[in-house]
């Protein structure tokens, strides 16, 4: 790993400092795996849902409802404020929660229908709200390393005064 404040590989000490700037990677690591591992916990469980419906779909015969076009369409509408949702959170993590939420639309219209292309389509609005958001997952972890430096850095500062 390289530690975000001297930029030198480097493997933490038992403390979880850096040895050359005894900056504190391990708990900004720590950190940013975090968000990484969550975020990617939800993007596999989304795409977990397609398992669901290849299962659901080989080994059932779904009657659809009678209002199931009705619902679709309700659903597929709804993934318009879920997706202005996504882009109005700041939290990486929610905005993950928000990308899943047309994927269990999908997966609810299918059920309800027993139609797989709606299903489809719906995980497909999820898959593109997760390319959008990809970017943003890594731009706010850089964000968590630089703020995390700095405030390493103006401690430093006074300490050394």
């Amino acid at each position: 790993m390289r530690c975000p404040a001297c930029s030198q590989r480097m493997q933490p000490d038992s403390s979880g400092e850096c040895p050359v700037c005894r900056f504190p990677a391990a708990e900004v690591d720590l950190n940013v795996r975090r968000i990484y591992q969550v975020t990617g916990a939800i993007f596999l469980s989304t795409l977990a849902y397609a398992l669901v419906v290849y299962f659901v779909s080989t080994t059932t015969d779904i009657r659809a409802v009678v209002w199931g076009d009705m619902i679709f369409y309700a659903l597929a509408a709804a993934c318009v404020p879920v997706a202005i949702g996504m882009f109005a959170v700041k939290n990486v993590i929610v905005k993950a929660a928000f990308c899943e939420v047309p994927a269990i639309f999908g997966l609810f219209a299918f059920l309800i229908s027993g139609n797989i292309a709606r299903f489809v389509a719906l995980l497909g609005v999820a898959l593109v709200l997760f390319a959008i958001m990809a970017p943003q997952v890594v731009s706010h972890v850089n964000e968590i390393r630089a703020e995390a430096v700095e405030q390493w850095r103006s401690r430093e500062q006074k300490r050394a005064f």
